[in-house]
């Protein structure tokens, strides 16, 4: 009975062992391929938890010791996971490892953070102050969201899923917004391919994503800008305040940007001669106002506005009424108007009920700007034109269609070319209006075409009969 039962345990036993079949090796050496697999960093030292953060000890590149370290962000206590300390580890080892062995190997160890950072110091060195590309700049960056990313390992395709992020079709952005963003993203590693940051090899991997397209879901196309009727402007302009009324027209006199109108001070005007002549720079420095101040020849001599008798006549009011440096169009006195305006028209008697100024208490003028700018110039010309179609429509009259002010500049441009006619010595005359450095913006903002179109147009319908 004893023989028996030893045999049914030593049975037992050898059932219950694995048997190594030549399905159970190959199991075996492949997990065997995955420990001595290659780690994802390459950082050299170990890490340890304590109280629930992550710390490091080893021998930085460089150092003569072994120390331990803290695997945190600057700012910040020392990471809770595994995985946010192991990225940690490996920036700090790569620092380290830079700075001893020099920069032309930075290329292999740059991450997408410190790249933004670089380009970002090089767009505020070289762009003006409160140039709008410096924002856009910033929001083209900002599509890049993983800063520990190597910027080496930012191929193609997640440049394209950073792309995928702009096209949303309930908020589609325009064609222009996003391709330009995208050329920020190509320029930027362009630029740090030509100071060795990254390997050429890297920004020519950028190239071959190509550009959004105005048939692409997710963008919208932005239709050309053009000019608006004399006849709506003057329909306008009794809807908004005297101010705003004089910086149209001299726009329309002059065919200036808005924002050059509405940065005019005395002290750029010159009034020496018959025809008076004005020169935008920015206040406090004799730099360049306009979009082309970085060209060589408009930093030398600056762009000049010439003035006629009406202007000057629109504009001796003002410069009257202000200091040599102040600013012409001041918010403060559209706001004192219509609090007059509003005073003539009360209908309860001035001897009842509240006087004017009783309840100001000094503050609201601190809040008002020196000057306008171009977004509340717009602004206003926006509600107007809605105010004069809500009252046109109580008169059942047709609404005329929304303008801003940019499309004054097109106006005094296409009234021009009517004038001197299709020759080149008109375009000459609109090109010196508007500032513009070539023909071919000349004829843009004139509406050539269009026009030659129409008149091609009368012809073959005058000599051809169907």
């Amino acid at each position: 009975m004893c023989l028996l039962s030893w045999f049914l345990k030593v049975r037992h036993y050898l059932d219950k062992r694995p048997i190594k079949t030549s399905q159970t090796r190959k199991k075996i050496e492949m997990a065997k391929k995955i420990k001595t697999k290659r780690r994802k960093y390459d950082y050299k030292g170990s890490l340890y938890e304590y109280n629930g953060r992550w710390y490091m000890k080893t021998q930085l590149p460089g150092e003569d010791t072994r120390r331990t370290i803290t695997l945190a962000n600057p700012g910040q206590l020392a990471a809770k996971k595994r995985a946010d300390a192991e990225a940690i580890a490996q920036k700090i080892w790569d620092e380290a490892f830079v700075k001893t062995q020099g920069n032309h190997l930075k290329a292999n160890y740059i991450t997408i953070g410190e790249l933004k950072k670089l380009y970002n110091a090089h767009c505020e060195a070289y762009y003006s102050a409160g140039n709008p590309i410096l924002g856009e700049v910033k929001r083209a960056l900002d599509l890049l969201d993983n800063d520990l990313l190597k910027a080496a390992d930012f191929t193609p395709r997640r440049f394209q899923e950073a792309i995928d992020k702009m096209l949303k079709p309930t908020e589609p952005l325009s064609l222009r917004t996003v391709n330009g963003r995208i050329g920020i993203i190509r320029q930027m590693y362009t630029w740090a391919a030509q100071r060795e940051y990254i390997t050429r090899e890297v920004a020519f991997g950028l190239t071959l994503v190509k550009n959004v397209e105005a048939r692409t879901k997710g963008v919208k196309a932005a239709a050309m800008r053009g000019d608006v009727e004399i006849k709506h402007v003057k329909l306008t302009l009794p809807y908004l305040s005297s101010v705003l009324q004089a910086v149209i027209k001299v726009q329309l006199l002059t065919a200036a940007r808005p924002s050059e109108i509405l940065n005019m001070r005395p002290e750029d005007i010159d009034q020496t001669g018959v025809t008076w002549f004005y020169t935008p720079t920015k206040k406090g420095t004799r730099d360049p106002l306009h979009k082309n101040a970085w060209r060589n020849d408009e930093k030398k001599f600056g762009r000049k506005l010439a003035l006629n008798n009406q202007a000057q006549a629109i504009l001796a009011p003002y410069i009257k009424a202000s200091r040599i440096d102040e600013y012409l169009f001041r918010p403060a006195a559209a706001v004192e108007e219509i609090r007059s305006n509003r005073t003539r028209n009360r209908k309860t008697p001035h001897i009842f009920g509240n006087r004017p100024g009783e309840k100001c208490k000094g503050t609201e003028a601190l809040r008002l700007s020196d000057h306008y700018d171009s977004h509340v110039y717009n602004v206003a010309v926006r509600r107007a034109v809605k105010k004069l179609n809500e009252d046109r429509k109580a008169a059942d009259l047709k609404a005329i269609p929304n303008w801003t002010p940019y499309q004054i500049r097109h106006t005094t441009a296409t009234i021009l070319r009517e004038a001197t006619g299709d020759n080149d010595r008109g375009l000459t005359m609109i090109q010196t209006l508007l500032g513009d450095q070539s023909i071919q913006m000349a004829e843009r903002y004139s509406h050539r075409k269009k026009r030659l179109a129409a008149e091609t147009a009368n012809i073959v319908n005058g000599q051809i009969t169907v």
